[in-house]
């Protein structure tokens, strides 16, 4: 019932005309500079507040594009090291690696998976074992190799343990 009572009040104070005029007069000149005074100031809290707001912003803005070109540098390099490592691979694939004991590279074919055989040699790593294995090798055959290196020797098949047609075991 408060609302009430406060209506009441501005139909009583409204009642006279001499109490409307003062009602109705406007703020007194200190009163005007006083609000104004208020109003520059919120002004300029809005401004400064919009202006952090803008650098916070600009900030930010520099952030995530140093971040993306960092991101775009380190795809590029990932996809020249993705570039590099594949044709590494073909390279490998297609030749031996020149080593102390066999200086020279031996090309190896790519042949289609219906004409390359998987061929076993055993005491692939002696010397008449490791010929076979450079032959057969050369030809493009899937190669493994057992041995015990009980005679035969690591550094005669060495060339051939990075190519992915050789298997030593």
């Amino acid at each position: 019932m408060k609302g009430d009572d406060e209506g009441d009040e501005i139909e009583s104070k409204a009642g006279s005309d001499d109490e409307a005029t003062v009602l109705a007069k406007p703020l007194v000149e200190p009163e005007l500079d006083a609000v104004e005074a208020e109003k520059p100031a919120e002004a300029k809290s809005a401004i400064i507040l919009k202006d952090e707001v803008e650098d916070s912003n600009a900030q930010l803005s520099k952030i995530l594009s140093a971040d993306k070109q960092s991101r775009e540098a380190e795809e590029h390099d990932f996809s020249e090291a993705q570039k590099r490592f594949v044709e590494t691979q073909k390279l490998i694939a297609s030749q031996s690696i020149p080593t102390s004991t066999t200086p020279h590279v031996m090309k190896t074919p790519n042949l289609p998976d219906a004409k390359r055989k998987k061929i076993l040699v055993t005491g692939g790593a002696g010397f008449v074992g490791s010929h076979l294995v450079d032959k057969l090798m050369m030809e493009g055959h899937e190669v493994i190799v057992l041995d015990n290196f009980f005679t035969g020797q690591r550094k005669n098949i060495e060339h051939w343990l990075h190519h992915p047609h050789f298997t030593l075991v």
